[in-house]
């Protein structure tokens, strides 16, 4: 469930509490285009993307998942962004290199449950979108189920960014998980700070 569990796991004494958003790392059910885009060779297609009206050409894709109703079209905006931030051919090297860490063709990889007992202790709060189109709100409830005491928080109608298209209730249900700081402050010598 990437870099937030990971730390979860290795410095348990500086970490109080985990919210996960819609986080990798479950099952090895993922969206296509993830699945595409790790693909040997996945870079060279996304290359075009440099030239004059890609840009436009992926709005005008992304709109119709939007207009049709799509999970992932719920999320059009936020796609766009991401999309929008692999401008050069370093920044889309790294995309797929990250990528292809934890998804192949086949989808997810590296999975999380097989950990998850390291940060039993902790508060846990799963955020997901009712209709994530990229990770499956199904993995909510299997991370829900490996995770004893884990709080999991649904919002119906989000997609796979619930903290941007709903941040006061997410923000809302964050807070509440847990009167604690998120991370404690230590010393030089890692321990914790009065």
């Amino acid at each position: 469930m990437g870099v937030a569990a990971q730390i979860a796991y290795q410095y348990p004494e500086r970490c109080e509490r985990l919210v996960l958003v819609a986080s990798g790392g479950v099952s090895r059910d993922v969206a296509l285009v993830l699945r595409l885009a790790a693909a040997p060779l996945a870079e060279l297609a996304l290359q075009p993307l440099q030239l004059p009206g890609a840009r436009w050409v992926a709005r005008a894709l992304v709109e119709v998942l939007r207009r049709t109703g799509t999970d992932i079209g719920r999320d059009a905006e936020e796609l766009m962004r991401v999309f929008d931030g692999l401008p050069d051919g370093a920044a889309q090297v790294a995309f797929t290199r990250t990528l292809r860490s934890v998804v192949d063709w086949r989808g997810q990889v590296v999975t999380m449950l097989d950990r998850s007992y390291l940060a039993e202790a902790m508060p846990i709060l799963l955020m997901w979108g009712g209709h994530d189109g990229i990770i499956p709100v199904a993995h909510a409830h299997l991370a829900h189920e490996a995770i004893p005491g884990s709080r999991l928080s649904i919002f119906p109608e989000a997609g796979h960014f619930p903290t941007i298209t709903t941040p006061s209730a997410s923000s809302r249900r964050s807070a509440r998980s847990s009167p604690t700081p998120f991370l404690r402050n230590t010393n030089q010598h890692g321990s914790a700070d009065s």
